[in-house]
């Protein structure tokens, strides 16, 4: 089992997501547990994102549990400052336009000096052939993964697999528009969830953007 190093609310980070890296195959799901990073979702902040904005938010997610790791004092930008650091890196984005996994890891880089591994994958079934690759990562770097496929984007906390060979993912998904910050109607609702193989669609590429924290400036 792999999962996102839970850290505690260190820097005063508001509406944090707590769970736990648990998966017990007979009964599935997860439970409340220590604080990993904040979750952030459509609509969230006032800005309408809806439709658009699923990697801008996997990003600030990303960069909640490096603030709340205690690794970086720097403040989870806006969606309007990730538009425009990816213009002054020469990658400009329209307003309201998709980003993917690729732009989280470039925007890591430049902000906090660390590298981003990239693991692709041509399908949802060929994700399985990176399940080795992401207990290492989850093992030795402890950071959430940004996953970007089709249109979509989430944010992966960790990988389990059980002595049978059935693997789960435990997904972020900020496909959620609203105020119900209640960790239990959360959970319930499955917009963190561990989630089966078959959550990857056949038909997508997936790009995992992995950022790798043993690189940081010391």
């Amino acid at each position: 089992m792999g999962c996102a190093a839970p850290v505690s609310r260190a820097c005063g980070e508001a509406s944090s997501t707590a769970i736990t890296c648990r998966w017990v195959k007979k009964k599935g799901g997860c439970e409340p547990h220590f604080v990993v990073c904040s979750r952030y979702v459509f609509a969230q902040d006032g800005e309408d994102d809806a439709g658009w904005g699923c990697a801008y938010r996997a990003l600030q997610t990303q960069c909640s549990w490096l603030r709340l790791a205690g690794l970086s004092a720097r403040p989870v930008p806006t969606l309007g400052q990730i538009g425009a650091a990816l213009a002054a890196l020469g990658e400009p984005v329209a307003p309201r336009q998709w980003i993917g996994a690729v732009e989280t890891a470039l925007l890591l880089q430049a902000w906090y000096g660390l590298d981003c591994r990239i693991l692709d994958a041509a399908s949802g079934p060929a994700v399985a052939g990176r399940v080795e690759e992401l207990h290492r990562h989850f093992t030795a770097e402890g950071s959430p993964v940004a996953v970007g496929g089709g249109v979509l984007a989430w944010t992966l906390l960790g990988v389990a697999t059980a002595p049978d060979g059935e693997t789960r993912f435990l997904i972020m998904d900020p496909h959620y528009t609203g105020g119900d910050e209640d960790l239990k109607s959360i959970l319930k609702k499955g917009w963190v969830a561990w989630q089966p193989l078959s959550v990857f669609r056949k038909d997508c590429f997936y790009n995992f953007s992995c950022p790798l924290v043993s690189t940081l400036p010391k």
